[in-house]
């Protein structure tokens, strides 16, 4: 599943932890974190801990993996000197 957005990737959670036969309560209880923040990572909750979320995953098997899009050109930006002057 690519995950583009916090919603896919609680989807992504909420998916692995049905198909192991996992409850809100089990998945947290096992990851060291609240049922409640269990259930505000598989709604898409705009921000949260990476760790807690890192943590999550193991307990599901699943790893993240950073990998650069295809076709990605990064737009050169000036560097700013300790002054804000802008050198490119």
């Amino acid at each position: 599943m690519r995950v583009r957005t916090m919603l896919d990737m609680g989807l992504a959670v909420k998916k692995r932890r049905e198909d192991i036969g996992l409850t809100q309560q089990q998945l947290a209880d096992q990851s060291g974190v609240s049922r409640s923040w269990i259930a505000q990572v598989e709604t898409g909750k705009p921000s949260f801990d990476v760790y807690k979320v890192l943590q999550v995953f193991s307990i599901l098997g699943l790893q993240l993996e950073v990998k650069e899009r295809p076709g990605f050109q990064a737009k050169p930006r000036g560097r700013r000197s300790t002054d804000g002057e802008t050198y490119t």
